[in-house]
């Protein structure tokens, strides 16, 4: 008879298995250590990883930048060889001397020639692909009646003594006329003087000459060191150049712009002299006053004239370049040779 199955084999298994799988857990259980180092080489991992993305995205960055950098300059390089190439001096020169064969009295003064100048600018930027168009405006045109014509003398202990246009002194624009305004000189040349004539009307100037410095930077302008003049009586105005400026008698403009555009000038006469000339004149005034006479014949009219403006047909409406030029010019000035 057999014997009976050992029925207990069964469970004593299930006991070990259950025991070993306890066991086995707490075997298999990483050490501190071990964790700390699994740790360390993942994090050197990750670390090394960015390393290298950063290394090629810069690598990236500059191999595009020496591309774009090729294609600018090949660009550029091209564009302005292109230019070059498109100039023709011949035919530079040529226009030139078309310019030249029209001048008129060699000037492109609002009176003399600048309109003709205008409309041949105007033709030109239309033949050439431009839309050019005009903007009208008024201005005041300063003549000098008699050029060479002015008389500037002085009077001193009954001498008299005359002084050369255009070598001692000029009569300046946008002044005044006068036929003989005589009176005598008054001074303020000095800082000490109302800030050089600038602070207000001079309350000492009633029917003189006033004596004004040219430097326009003492102060304030010359239009409102003469308007304080003329505001405080006085017949005629001397701008004299300060001690140590050398230059010739000056011709600059007695004028202001406002915000608006207008031009304010003086109705009374203004001349300058030389340095030299000031000086003897400072000299000569004093224990007592010198007498001076002057006289100017000068006019200021109106006249309307007109800017060019040209666009290109296309482009970036919001990225616009601007180039810009004089096109009038002094009545006495050098034609083709001031900007033809």
């Amino acid at each position: 008879m057999a014997e009976p199955e050992n029925t207990e084999k069964t469970p004593m298994l299930k006991t070990y298995f259950k025991a070993g799988a306890s066991d086995a857990s707490q075997e298999l259980q990483p050490r501190p250590k071990l964790q700390q180092r699994i740790k360390n080489r993942r994090f050197i991992t990750l670390v090394i990883s960015i390393l290298v993305l950063l290394a090629a995205i810069v690598i990236v960055a500059v191999v595009l930048a020496v591309v774009l950098s090729r294609d600018s300059s090949s660009s550029s390089s091209t564009s302005e060889e292109s230019l070059v190439d498109s100039v023709d001096s011949e035919e530079l020169l040529q226009a030139l001397r078309d310019l030249q064969n029209t001048s008129i009295n060699n000037s492109r003064s609002v009176l003399n020639g600048y309109d003709k100048s205008a409309e041949y600018v105007f033709n030109e930027l239309e033949d050439n692909g431009y839309s050019p168009y005009k903007q009208y405006f008024t201005v005041p045109v300063f003549e000098n009646v008699r050029p060479g014509g002015a008389l500037f003398k002085i009077v001193v202990d009954g001498h008299e003594f005359v002084f050369a246009e255009a070598s001692q002194f000029n009569v300046m624009t946008y002044s005044g006329s006068c036929d003989d305004c005589t009176g005598d000189l008054v001074s303020v040349m000095k800082e000490e003087d109302n800030n050089y004539g600038c602070d207000g009307d001079l309350d000492n100037v009633e029917d003189s000459i006033v004596l004004m410095t040219y430097n326009d930077e003492k102060g304030c302008s010359l239009y409102f060191k003469a308007e304080n003049a003329l505001n405080g009586g006085a017949k005629a105005v001397i701008f004299g150049r300060d001690e140590g400026d050398n230059e010739g008698p000056p011709t600059s403009r007695v004028y202001d712009k406002t915000a608006s555009g207008e031009i304010r000038t003086v109705d009374i006469p203004a001349i300058g002299v030389t340095a030299a000339v000031a000086s003897q004149l400072m000299n000569y005034n004093a224990p007592d006053p010198v007498q001076v006479s002057i006289s100017t014949y000068t006019r200021v009219t109106e006249a309307v004239t007109y800017n060019v403006f040209a666009k290109t047909e296309s482009g970036n409406n919001e990225s616009v370049i601007v180039v810009g030029s004089h096109l009038d010019s002094v009545p006495p000035g050098p034609g083709i040779n001031d900007n033809g």
